[in-house]
């Protein structure tokens, strides 16, 4: 039955045309989503770096600031006023280090995130390809 389904297609102009554009239409259709999933993780990645850009300017603005807060406190007179902005100046830092670890760990779970979609990008490419093969299998 296949050998004469093979001799119709291989006799009719009008269905190896129709078969032509069919494996074109798939072909397009991949690309597409290829594009899409492409898109989407540029589109992804760039969020999570504009993200972790940000968080990095804000600690460069602690930085700043702590910096300036301690040639206040060089310049300074006063023992008194000294010891009590030292101790606002670690109690900042701690803060500041909190706040880093937290950023550390929700950049981790982010990653994470991102290594699970790509992983099942990967599990569907491979599914999309068995299937194609499959497809061109059975034409064949």
């Amino acid at each position: 039955e296949q050998k004469n389904v093979e001799r119709i297609i291989a006799g009719s102009e009008e269905l190896r045309e129709l078969e032509a554009r069919l494996r074109a239409a798939y072909v397009n259709k991949e690309r597409h989503v290829q594009l899409a999933e492409s898109a989407a993780m540029a589109a992804e990645t760039d969020a999570r770096e504009a993200q972790i850009a940000g968080a990095m300017e804000a600690e460069r603005q602690r930085g700043l600031q702590a910096e300036a807060y301690r040639e206040f406190l060089r310049l300074e007179d006063g023992k008194l006023i000294k010891v009590g902005l030292d101790a606002q100046i670690k109690d900042k830092e701690r803060l500041k280090a909190e706040a880093y670890q937290e950023f550390l760990k929700e950049k981790e779970q982010v990653d994470e995130v991102v290594r699970k979609i790509a992983a099942e990008e990967a599990a569907e490419a491979a599914a999309r390809e068995a299937k194609e093969a499959e497809t061109r299998r059975y034409i064949d």
